[in-house]
């Protein structure tokens, strides 16, 4: 099983003691038979992408990174209402660009959406 949490704002990363007693007290009442009879296998981290906010609020990023990655991420708390909408707007996106289209159409009709390019083009 994959158990995972966000450390915020926190000047020094905890140990890795402290983040499993942090992750147990968080997730013991899901899981306790998980806990009680399993071992901790490994410890990974990584980072949350912060979408900007525009007047329309905060907009996820989504869209193509160079040459053959993709982006969907930065959806913030209105991910449950946009992850549908946006996600089908990515496949499309990806079928156009596979179909050797220059421009995706989701550029033309959502402008918005690739303010995070100009931060990493």
């Amino acid at each position: 099983m994959l158990i995972g949490a966000t450390q915020e704002f926190k000047k020094d990363a905890l140990s890795q003691s402290e983040f499993v007693k942090e992750l147990k007290n968080r997730s013991y009442n899901l899981a306790p038979t998980l806990w009680d009879n399993s071992t901790v296998h490994a410890i990974t981290c990584g980072y949350r992408a912060q979408s900007q906010r525009v007047n329309l609020g905060r907009v996820p990023m989504i869209g193509q990174l160079h040459n053959k990655d993709w982006i969907f991420s930065g959806l913030s708390n209105r991910g449950l209402l946009h992850h549908g909408i946006y996600g089908e707007k990515l496949v499309d996106m990806i079928l156009v660009s596979y179909n050797n289209e220059n421009e995706c159409a989701i550029t033309k009709q959502y402008p918005h959406l690739n303010w995070w390019k100009k931060k990493f083009t």
